[in-house]
């Protein structure tokens, strides 16, 4: 589930097993240059999921295996509207089952996949085909609907939060 970047500073810092930085790779959800304060007048979230993030407190979601799978999406990681799926974005351009990570056995590369969606899966300005995995760069701007995130391996996410702190302690 989604959490402020703020409770997932502050969790991080409470795991004794934690060296201060995620250990799997992050989508970070921040809220669109234009919202100050007001909700987007496009989507809505799925009723009693968190809200949507705020200008100033962009929303983390871990990519990690949540719910055992097995058969063809047993190594995956999926994305989707509803409780099921790994990563769980309740925003209504978004499909219950939307999106799903793979991580490539033997190099690490991580890819992702259109699962058939509604409203479409993008990598940059590149929309993706239903099924067809791709290479997912370290930083990449994804759409999944309406809704826009980065993705962050774990030591790119570190340096987020400290170019994060750092803007803020100049306020």
């Amino acid at each position: 589930m989604p959490r402020t970047l703020a409770s997932y500073v502050k969790k991080l810092g409470r795991e004794p097993e934690s060296s201060g930085a995620p250990s799997v790779p992050i989508l970070l959800w921040e809220a669109p240059f234009w919202q100050h304060g007001q909700s987007d007048p496009g989507t809505s979230t799925a009723p009693g999921q968190p809200d949507r993030p705020h200008a100033g407190e962009p929303l983390v979601l871990e990519v990690r295996l949540r719910v055992a799978k097995s058969g063809g999406f047993a190594d995956t990681i999926r994305l989707g509207r509803i409780d099921t799926n790994d990563v769980v974005i309740a925003d209504m351009s978004i499909s219950r089952f939307h999106a799903y990570f793979r991580q490539r056995k033997g190099t690490g590369e991580w890819l992702l996949a259109d699962a058939g969606s509604k409203n479409g899966t993008w990598i940059g300005p590149y929309q993706l085909g239903n099924r067809k995995e791709h290479p997912l760069p370290d930083r990449a701007r994804l759409r999944f609907g309406d809704v826009q995130v980065q993705f962050f391996l774990p030591p790119t996410f570190l340096e987020k939060l400290t170019e994060l702190a750092r803007e803020a302690a100049s306020r």
